[in-house]
């Protein structure tokens, strides 16, 4: 993974902001948790006690990754700081952080995947008048996997080994994806390949590669091989064919919805949940909103 001078810096700056936060009047005794975005903290700021804990967002995977490294090896910080990631493509890569033991991942891709329970589902379902499925997430991450799996061949075949990867920002699901039909192999491959220069980046799979790929790197959980942008963003697409009238529900509709509709209920099932637990028991702290 690339990286520069300033890369280096910014988390042991990041590090000391929070040690300045931590130990002022204000916010003495207060636990951080960083996360990776704004999204992330509308999503978990309603399980956690406010006068306690402060949710805080680093912007950036990578920078999370180091500022957690630094501060579990620090001992005035390592018991008041901890991290939840997206686990992105950790568990079916089998990533550990034996240097972050206060980081903690999602169980599935991100939190968008973790959220999209059955009841959320049916949810997204009744608002905007589709038929009825508790698997609709998992409906549309199956129509778009061919997509998922170049995402997935960039970080484990071209970023994990030091390389530049593939650009995908800017390419939209609804320009791949009809809202019916499953994304082909062929229709995924050219898209990325036509995309931002990655034809000339020398580290683009041919379409025989690619396939070889696929078979050798089945994931049959496709919550943790799905992005969830990219499978809210099916939904819509999805929503806007099979009924027009719905075409005022964008992308941050539906993550209102699935957000308002996942419970402390739901996240209690969760491993993720079981671990920041364990982790707050062990030092005598309660974490979580009185629900």
């Amino acid at each position: 993974m690339e990286s520069s001078v300033l890369d280096m810096t910014e988390p042991a700056d990041f590090v000391e902001e929070i040690r300045l936060n931590l130990h002022n009047d204000i916010n003495g005794g207060e636990i951080i948790i960083l996360v990776e975005g704004d999204d992330d903290i509308r999503s978990y700021r309603k399980f956690f006690d406010s006068e306690n804990v402060g949710l805080q967002p680093v912007n950036n995977c990578y920078k999370l990754v180091v500022t957690m490294s630094l501060i579990c090896a620090d001992d005035m910080l390592k018991d008041c700081v901890i991290a939840i990631k997206d686990a992105d493509f950790d568990h079916l890569m089998s990533v550990s952080y034996p240097d972050c033991p206060n980081m903690f991942l999602t169980d599935t891709h991100d939190v968008e995947t973790l959220m999209m329970t059955g009841s959320c589902c049916l949810n997204i379902c009744t608002e905007t008048m589709l038929p009825e499925k508790y698997d609709l997430g998992e409906d549309v991450a199956r129509a778009i996997t061919n997509f998922s799996y170049l995402k997935y061949y960039n970080v484990k075949e071209i970023v994990s080994k030091g390389c530049s990867g593939l650009i995908f920002n800017g390419i939209r699901i609804g320009n791949l994806y009809d809202g019916v039909n499953s994304v082909t192999v062929d229709t995924a491959w050219d898209k990325v390949n036509n995309h931002g220069g990655n034809s000339s980046k020398g580290v683009m799979p041919t379409k025989k590669e690619f396939s070889g790929f696929i078979a050798a790197n089945y994931a049959a959980d496709l919550m943790n091989l799905t992005n969830g942008h990219d499978m809210i963003d099916g939904i819509v697409k999805r929503i806007h064919t099979l009924n027009p009238a719905m075409r005022k529900y964008g992308s941050h509709d539906i993550e209102q919805i699935v957000r308002s509709s996942y419970n402390f209920s739901d996240f209690q099932k969760t491993k993720l949940y079981f671990s920041i637990t364990s982790w707050a028991d062990a030092r005598g702290l309660d974490l979580w909103r009185k629900q």
